[in-house]
């Protein structure tokens, strides 16, 4: 329930909800936000829909006691039709809370500072503070729509009383209380729904009665600025003054909330009497932690991954502490109150995010944070591993300990489990599981990089020795998990209170620590350094580098240009032929229709043009060279006589034949794109030019391709890792190739091929492969290898320092300042690697389709591309075409190809879901390709196509053969196919399975660099809305970097071809109904922003209310397929969540009239082909209904049924897409088909989410040639019989 729904009132608390607002949190006053009558009249259009509505909305505290009279009465008197956002409500203030991953955090360090340094705003003040576009005046003059109302949703989480009976926990404090009433001075917020008493469901523990809990806390919080908490700092450390304190807090510059939270762990774990800071300076322990418990509390806060939700630093802090004391100290029982203090604290700061704590409560905080650090005691809870689910936790009952309620406390709030575990275990054992040591050897001082460890900074593992890496590996997809034990072992999970007779002086000395300081100390140099610039050579000299830039790099430069109107269209510069304009829909969710007329292009292409000869600025993306920095491409347009076209006319007048080169395929859209805007135009001549940024007016054809001075710079002999981290420069060491060649030799060819993936394609930046905590990946796969790949890229940053720069501030991004040298050196790795490089295709031996069969012109006109594309040097190409078209054929044409001119690689590697490899199988031996099935499986003995094995069991690849392999054991082979892959062609079919960051992916990705060539095949290239996974396939088939600001330009790219079917598709979307006792468990299961009434939502909430949408849209289903059969005539296609859903519809049906024998289940082991045909000449029984499961959308024809009917479950657009397909293909006879989405509750959330990803495939489509079925029949018949098979 959106702002524009509900509206606003003074005090309420609203959720940003888009990707614009996205986890903000703020607090609306001055104003009423009005809701908006268009969204309102939706609502009413369906009076059903309308009545809950206003059912839903007395979740709000606002509407609580009002009857639904009540409510659509406040809304009919402040509804508007005016479309404003809150920025333009007169009056409208509000108070940020918290970023969120918000567009609020483009803004600048002092403009979020200033908003977040408490107190109301005014609205219209806030949006001011963002830039405005170069040229544009933003949607109706706004330049942003981040207080946009549709944005937004109220979110209740308390109420505040002046007094309640029951338990009430007094913050101050640190009492438990049974009843208690508020006074002027102080605050009582209420939260209902807390847990009383609890029992075990499977795995998870359920509450079975809940209570409301009162917290007390006093009414003013502290002003929360920089200045207070200093003024506190200097009250508690008097001998540190001012000059100290900012000392401190540079030293603690570029540190993040893990940061902060590491180095408050680090100080209370260690003991150290002091902090050693860059420069050797040293500061009390005690002093330090103090300034850095205020800077945790400070700091915006940040997303944790592991409880999934954005974390403000104040709850950070207090609940971080909580958790070190029982860690790392001891809580004796004086503290226990305080303790409850911390965690009571983080609840606040959790649920209530206006709220702050007062002074006296700071300096409470920071007492504890020194109580900890001072303490000899700690706690013995190693047996507390695994106990979460076998201790009851506990609960909110007016009896239980201090330490008890921290536990309640703390699972409510949320932490990792091994936290959540070990506080229960010693809140249940406070009296025997601590320990106290005779004495505690306390290290002098701690070095401040000390705190830098996976929990913060995981790519420390990357400034570590390769050997040492290598000799750490772990199998699978945590690869570093056995180094990252290592380093808290041995290093920063040391704690002197737990190590008897522990040597301060002699652990400094210790290898690994060695090691790892070095490693530590780089990184957080990396972090917070300003590097220096290197100086050139005192004798003058400098490199030559040619280069040239592809055509298409303007193309990609200026990316896709937004032409208003209705609806919004968006256009390119095709990047074979800068020159052609070509021109799409722009994706919206909602979208009914994908297509543009002829006449919208048109216009499109001429407001294009025109913005053109105006100039458009080169900022999609990084210029491959300075002087496009800054600069602008112009088209200038020169009339001239049309000399050519009269004599033409003049031989058409008199009868005469002109003979006209056939069109070259890929050249047929551009020759039609470039008729519709040369009709309504006079000939003439176009040129590009670049406007520089020092105004200068330059060909681009000039710019191209040019030359480049390089300066050599002086060599650098101190440490490769320090050098990159501490310097740059603009230029090159003068022996650096030779150098480069050392280097080489001296590396594994495995770190160089890993080092190669890097660097390939034309990417103007890049990270390395982000790791977790817990030694994987955060998104793509990690592998040790990536490690030596890193010591290589800081090798060549130094000795290239123009090619390859670590990007200030962080430790492992590089920016590329000067791509045509960067394409040098990768140039010469290259090379380097394939020196024993050896072709012979002839022993290949001869390859033909021997099926003589005539291929489509389709078909052709992909080969053609695909030749042309070799001929201008890529090295990829993406075939999208539909399932069915004969994509095998073009790709086996096209390895012959590469034969007969000498350049088919001696590899080839062919990855495909097993479910296709019979089929394809077949295709390549009617090719005469010899054939290896590689199964590297233990139990590969069992595997129906074994024959096809020449080496069961191992991950062997065979040269001048075609080596099958599984998309799911690319894993079990990827060190062997990396060997090999720079001598072979990489060909990944079905490639939509590997666009999700995966092991699959990685591996997939990292090859497609590394081979010679590569080709990707799908027939569905859109899995969901996010474009960067596609742009992973798209950067390498165009020479210029790909962004999702010019992702349209590079769809350009692909060999894409599409099939009309004629068949009109109707869409429905039916809403399912709740029962009265449905809606009522329903609400009590979910949040407030979802309409329900749950505070504490957690994953058994979901997928129990996910279950709750389920059963009423079965329901609904069973009804719409039994209309559809016995009224309409109509055979369906029914979708099912999984086998045992498929069961209960089976039931539903055949309870309802449908005879069993006319229902069909499709399971793993069965397939079906039922078309009219098939009906007709009996091979088929005429079933009326074929359920299915989500997972089950390949490999069968069902163009006999007319309606789908499918409720909203995980999965990406790719399957629904397959899915839809097994009624909408060829051979369906009817007019239209009718396509049925059931939805309620959550699932209406998941299907908008549906919804944008269908559109942006939509779009996408109409970039891609129409299929017309000229020649090749057979190719039809063929896949359908496979398909029957």
């Amino acid at each position: 329930m959106n702002v524009a729904c509900t509206g606003a009132r003074e005090g309420e608390i609203l959720l940003g909800t888009r990707n614009t607002s996205e986890d903000a949190i703020m607090k609306v006053s001055g104003a009423i936000i009005p809701p908006r009558t268009k969204e309102l009249d939706s609502l009413r259009a369906f009076p059903e829909i309308w009545e809950r509505f206003l059912e839903k909305i007395g979740s709000l505290e606002f509407f609580s006691k009002m009857t639904t009279k009540e409510r659509k009465e406040w809304l009919e008197e402040h509804e508007t039709a005016v479309d404003m956002d809150m920025a333009e409500i007169e009056g409208c203030s509000v108070e940020l809370l918290q970023l969120g991953k918000s567009n609020f955090l483009e803004l600048e360090d002092e403009q979020i500072e200033e908003i977040l340094s408490g107190g109301a705003k005014l609205a219209k003040d806030v949006r001011e503070m963002f830039p405005r576009k170069p040229g544009s005046t933003g949607l109706r003059g706004r330049q942003t729509l981040i207080f946009y109302r549709q944005y937004w949703k109220v979110i209740v989480t308390h109420k505040q009383a002046k007094a309640h009976e029951g338990v009430i926990i007094d913050v101050e404090s640190g009492k438990i209380l049974n009843k208690a009433s508020a006074d002027k001075t102080r605050t009582l917020f209420l939260f209902e729904d807390l847990p009383l008493s609890v029992k075990k469901s499977g795995k998870f523990w359920v509450p079975t009665e809940t209570q409301t809990v009162g917290f007390m806390v006093q009414d003013k919080g502290l002003k929360w600025d920089t200045a207070t908490f200093d003024d506190i700092l200097k009250e508690m450390h008097p001998d540190f003054g001012d000059e100290d304190i900012k000392s401190v807090r540079h030293s603690l510059r570029k540190f993040t909330c893990a940061g902060y939270k590491s180095l408050l762990q680090k100080i209370i774990r260690f003991v150290p009497e002091l902090v050693e800071v860059p420069g050797k300076k040293t500061y009390p322990a005690d002093f330090y932690l103090s300034v850095a418990c205020v800077e945790l509390m400070l700091s915006a806060g940040s997303f944790v991954p592991d409880i999934q939700r954005f974390v403000s630093g104040l709850e950070s802090m207090v609940k971080r502490l909580a958790v070190i004391f029982f860690e790392e100290s001891y809580v004796d029982k004086d503290t226990k109150g305080q303790l409850l203090t911390l965690c009571a604290s983080a609840f606040l700061a959790q649920r209530v995010k206006s709220w702050k704590p007062s002074r006296e409560l700071v300096v409470v905080y920071l007492n504890i944070a020194t109580k900890a650090w001072k303490q000899n005691s700690y706690f013995h809870w190693k047996d507390a591993k695994g106990i979460t689910p076998a201790l009851p936790p506990y609960t909110f009952k007016q009896g239980n300990t201090e330490l008890q309620f921290c536990s309640a406390l703390l699972d409510e709030v949320r932490s990792f489990a091994s936290d959540l575990a070990m506080v229960r275990y010693i809140a249940k054992n406070y009296d025997t599981c601590y320990k106290t040591p005779k004495v505690v050897n306390r290290p002098k001082k701690m070095p401040l990089c000390h705190c830098i460890d996976q929990h913060w900074a995981p790519e420390i593992v990357y400034f570590m020795p390769y050997k040492t890496i290598v000799a750490e590996k772990v199998p699978g997809s945590q690869p570093y998990s056995q180094i990252f034990g290592r380093v808290w072992r041995e290093g920063t999970g040391v704690n002197p209170r737990k190590i008897a007779n522990f040597d301060p002086v002699e652990y400094e000395k210790e290898k690994f620590v060695l090691l790892l300081r070095f490693a530590q100390r780089t990184v957080m140099e990396a972090k917070q350094i300003v590097p220096t610039e290197r100086k050139a050579q005192k004798t003058k000299g400098s490199y030559t580098l040619s280069y040239t830039l592809d055509n298409s790099w303007i193309s990609g430069m200026v990316g896709a240009v937004e032409i208003s109107g209705r609806p919004t269209i968006l256009t390119t510069l095709l990047p074979d032929d800068p020159e052609q304009i070509v021109a799409v829909r722009k994706p919206s969710r909602d979208m009914k229709d994908a297509t543009l007329t002829v006449e919208q292009e048109e216009k499109a292409m001429r407001a294009t043009r025109e913005l053109l000869i105006e100039g458009l600025p080169l900022n999609k993306t990084n210029p491959p060279i300075p002087i496009l920095k800054g600069a602008k491409l112009v088209l200038k347009e020169t009339e001239e006589e049309d000399d050519a076209e009269e004599d033409t006319k003049n031989q058409d007048e008199a009868g005469e034949d002109v003979e006209e080169e056939e069109p070259s395929p890929k050249s047929r859209k551009k020759v039609a794109k470039k008729k519709v805007k040369e009709e309504s135009t006079k000939l003439v001549s176009r040129e590009y030019f670049i406007k520089t940024k020092d105004k200068r007016s330059l060909k681009w054809e000039d710019i191209r391709e040019d030359k480049i001075e390089v300066p050599y710079l002086e060599p650098i002999t101190e440490n490769i890792f320090q050098a990159a981290v501490r310097t740059f420069g603009d230029g090159m060491q003068q022996n650096a190739f030779e150098e480069l060649q050392k280097v080489l030799k001296a590396s594994t060819r495995t770190a160089i091929r890993r080092m190669l993936m890097y660097i390939s394609g034309f990417r103007q930046s890049f990270e390395m492969g982000r790791v977790s905590r817990d030694g994987g990946g955060t998104k793509q796969a990690v592998v040790v290898e990536d490690v030596g790949a890193f010591a290589l890229l800081m090798r060549i940053s130094v000795l290239f320092p123009s090619a390859l720069r670590r990007r200030k501030g962080t430790a492992t991004t590089f920016d590329v300042p000067l791509a045509p040298l960067l394409w040098k050196v990768r140039e010469f790795v290259s090379v380097f690697l394939a020196e024993d490089v050896d072709y012979k295709s002839s022993a290949w031996g001869d390859i033909e389709d021997s099926l003589k069969r005539t291929p489509w012109q389709h078909q052709l006109d992909s080969l053609e591309e695909m030749k042309e594309a070799h001929h201008k040097g890529r090295k990829g190409h993406f075939i999208w075409i539909p399932v069915g078209m004969g994509k095998t054929w073009i790709v086996l044409s096209y390895l012959n190809f590469l034969k007969t001119v000498d350049k088919l690689p001696k590899y080839i590697v062919y990855t495909l879901p097993s479910s296709a490899i019979k089929s394809i199988i077949h295709e390549i031996q009617s090719f005469g390709f010899a054939l290896n099935l590689v199964i590297p499986t233990k139990n590969s003995a069992s595997h129906p196509l074994i024959k096809f094995a020449k080496h069961p069991g191992k991950s062997e690849i065979d040269e001048f053969t075609v080596n099958l392999i599984e998309h799911d054991h690319l894993r079990l082979c990827e060190e062997t196919l990396a060997s090999i892959a720079p001598q072979s062609i990489f060909i990944i079919d079905e490639v939509h399975k590997a666009l999700n960051e995966t092991k699959r992916t990685s591996v997939a990705l990292s090859l497609s660099h590394l081979a010679e060539e590569f080709i990707a095949l799908t027939g569905t290239p859109i899995i969901d809305s996010n474009t960067y996974k596609l742009i992973w396939w798209l950067e390498q088939i165009v020479p210029f970097e790909v962004n999702e600001k010019n992702f349209w330009v590079a769809a350009n790219g692909m060999v894409a071809k599409k099939v009309n079917t004629g068949v009109i598709v109707k869409r429905e979307e039916v809403i399912a109904e709740m029962t009265a006792e449905e809606k009522e468990k329903y609400f009590h299961l979910v949040p407030p922003g979802l309409g329900g009434k749950n505070s504490n939502f957690s994953s058994h909430n979901l997928r129990t209310a996910i279950d709750l949408c389920y059963e009423a849209c079965t329901k609904r289903m069973i009804e719409i397929t039994v209309d559809c059969v016995k009224k309409e005539k109509k055979g369906v296609m029914l979708v099912a969540h999984n086998g045992a859903h498929q069961s209960q519809l089976l039931k539903g049906l055949v309870k309802s009239g449908i005879k069993e024998q006319d229902i069909f289940l499709l399971s793993s082991g069965n397939s079906i082909f039922l078309t009219d045909q098939a009906v007709e000449e009996k091979k088929e029984h005429d079933y009326k209904v074929v359920i299915t499961t989500i997972r089950k959308s390949e490999g069968y024809t069902l163009t006999r049924l007319k309606v789908l009917v499918t409720s909203v479950y995980p999965s990406n657009n790719a399957t629904r897409e397959q899915m839809e397909g097994r009624i909408n293909r060829i051979g369906q006879k009817a007019k239209e088909v009718k396509f049925y989405a059931v939805h309620v509750g959550i699932l209406s959330y998941i299907l908008k989410k549906h919804k944008d990803a269908r559109n942006l495939s939509a779009v996408l489509e109409t970039l891609a040639d129409e299929i017309k079925f000229i020649k090749g029949p057979e190719f039809v018949e063929e896949e359908q019989q496979q398909e029957k098979k």
